[in-house]
């Protein structure tokens, strides 16, 4: 018996920027980067990291959240 494909759920649309965003980390060169989604404009952020620890990606979100 094969396994069937779950059909994808719509999201509802966010009301406001930045009130629903998606984010992921990733390395290239040797170096990571956090990038950042808005669901609302399709905005996306990308920024280099220091360090993967908890404390810096909070306060690296925090920069681009409060910048905005």
């Amino acid at each position: 018996m094969a396994n069937r494909r779950e059909p994808d759920l719509p999201s509802a649309r966010p009301a406001r920027p930045w009130e629903t965003a998606g984010s992921d980390l990733f390395e290239f060169d040797g170096k990571h980067y956090l990038v950042l989604v808005d669901y609302f404009s399709h905005r996306i952020e990308v920024g280099p990291l220091r360090s993967t620890m908890a404390a810096t990606l909070i306060n690296h979100i925090k920069s681009i959240l409060f910048i905005l």
